[in-house]
């Protein structure tokens, strides 16, 4: 309304001026006052917490929420003494919820995308072909067996291996072996965790693991196919509490490596190797092979057990006496009394 009336007020004006062009009569220099006494007015109105909160709420309407909520704080921080300050914060409030929940929403776009790719038991690259078999987590890496004994390396406190059996063929006397890692999920990329060391699942005998004869069964000149056991050392919280991503890269670089007086006498080093410290859903499609995705056990568990101690909180809260609160949970609690 005030507006309109400043339109009038200078249209008057203008009509005013072009008629007579009274520059230096009284009417003139009074409308000329009132004008700017208006136009203070205006600014005054234009610069107030409701005028400006009522815009932020038509950016809010319009979608333009991150406009809206600096719009808001803006008013905030300008008048904290405004009689909206409670209606302000809580619209800020709803606008962080919101982006929050946008944040996830594209969070969880983005990740579904890397849940979309197929787990690969065979995988051929070049001249072999590995074929993987059982994926488990182990507190001892038992490798390099020979008649019925292996060499067995533990893992510390708190940690476990994560191993993976494979049998690799090759049509190349001496091939390179792609090299296995680890990464984690964390929001929208993967994280490298850890990398997999080869070694032999067993050897002929024991004469063979030291090497003082070739054992045939691990040597690709004289084999077509060989059997590994591969690890890697993780702490067992990231186990339970991550979402892990066993991966193969599809280079080859891990390499044979022999001297006649190591025991055993030969294995593969992935030493020339070069991985991403982090790569995308689309990065790992074109780049590495899926083997296995390990999803988080500790959250799952944790939700069971937060269910259970409020589940027993509402009976003890609800009953009139402890002994019959007790009553009721050995009653939910019987499986003997199903019927």
């Amino acid at each position: 309304m005030k507006c309109k009336f400043t339109a009038i007020l200078i249209s008057l004006l203008t009509i005013f001026t072009a008629c007579n062009n009274p520059m230096d009569s009284s009417e003139y220099l009074q409308l000329q006052e009132e004008l700017n006494i208006v136009r203070i007015k205006v600014a005054k109105m234009e610069n107030s917490p409701e005028w400006r909160f009522k815009k932020a709420l038509e950016l809010k309407q319009s979608g333009h929420n991150k406009e809206a909520l600096k719009s808001l704080e803006m008013i905030l921080a300008k008048h904290p003494t405004s009689i909206l300050r409670r209606i302000i914060q809580r619209e800020i409030y709803d606008l962080k919820a919101r982006n929050i929940l946008k944040t996830k929403e594209v969070d969880q776009a983005i990740q579904a995308r890397f849940f979309e790719l197929t787990e690969q038991k065979k995988i051929k690259l070049d001249s072999i072909t590995i074929t993987v078999g059982k994926i488990d987590t182990k507190k001892r890496w038992r490798h390099d067996k020979y008649g019925s004994k292996a060499h067995t390396t533990k893992a510390g406190k708190g940690s476990s291996y994560l191993t993976v059996e494979t049998v690799i063929y090759s049509k190349n006397n001496n091939p390179k072996l792609p090299a296995m890692y680890i990464y984690k999920l964390n929001d929208r990329k993967l994280f490298f965790v850890a990398s997999l060391k080869y070694k032999f699942n067993r050897w002929g005998n024991y004469n063979f693991y030291l090497g003082n004869e070739v054992d045939p069964s691990n040597n690709f000149s004289q084999s077509s196919f060989i059997k590994f056991i591969s690890a890697a050392l993780l702490s067992d919280d990231l186990i339970k509490n991550e979402t892990l991503f066993l991966v193969a890269k599809k280079e080859t670089c891990v390499v044979r490596k022999e001297d006649r007086f190591n025991n055993p006498p030969a294995t593969y080093i992935n030493t020339f190797c070069e991985y991403p410290e982090e790569i995308t859903a689309e990065e790992l499609k074109a780049n590495f092979s899926l083997l296995k995705i390990l999803k988080k056990i500790g959250k799952p568990l944790s939700i069971l057990i937060t269910f259970m101690i409020t589940l027993v909180g509402w009976v003890i809260f609800r009953a009139e006496t402890f002994p019959q609160a007790m009553n009721f949970i050995i009653t939910m609690f019987d499986v003997t009394n199903l019927d």
